[in-house]
């Protein structure tokens, strides 16, 4: 999954703790502590192109979407940690390493949108928190046996008349 290859990014060039990085779901726990804490999640998809081939060589119908998902990557700390790393997050997205998991797992980090300031939401908590907003552009692919036929058997057709 791509949510789970952006995490490894992040995780591996920030050098991140395990357990610093999830993927939000409404079951995960914050840590208590002022270090650093990472969360992902996935928004809406924008379908590009849609396609179905026939693979003569496996007899399979071959179904492809092409789409840009939007996904969030918040970095949030009680302590400066986020203030002063933020920035990381993008240079992670860039880097060299994830220039070849993109290239291995064919989706491609199409947009980095600017980093967002949401502190002032946490009011009186002492919580620093900045979302980026990245955009990817991947394929879907299914594929599904289907009978193929390459001989039809002749029809006489009689008239009558």
């Amino acid at each position: 999954m791509i949510i789970t290859e952006l995490c490894n990014i992040i995780k591996n060039e920030m050098e991140l703790a395990e357990g610093r990085i999830v993927i939000f779901s409404g079951s995960y726990n914050a840590p208590y502590d002022s270090e650093i804490f990472v969360i992902i999640s996935q928004g809406n998809s924008k379908i590009i192109a849609s396609k179905n081939e026939f693979d003569e060589s496996t007899n399979e119908e071959v179904k492809t979407v092409t789409l840009y998902t939007n996904f969030t990557v918040e970095i949030t700390s009680k302590n400066e940690s986020a203030i002063e790393r933020k920035e990381e997050i993008i240079m992670a997205l860039t880097s060299q390493q994830a220039l070849e998991i993109q290239e291995k797992e064919s989706f491609k980090v199409f947009r980095i949108g600017d980093i967002l300031d949401l502190t002032f939401i946490e009011g009186a908590s002492n919580l620093y928190r900045y979302q980026i907003p990245v955009a990817i552009s991947h394929l879907k692919q299914k594929r599904t046996n289907v009978n193929y036929y390459d001989s039809f058997e002749k029809t006489e057709v009689i008239d009558d008349e």
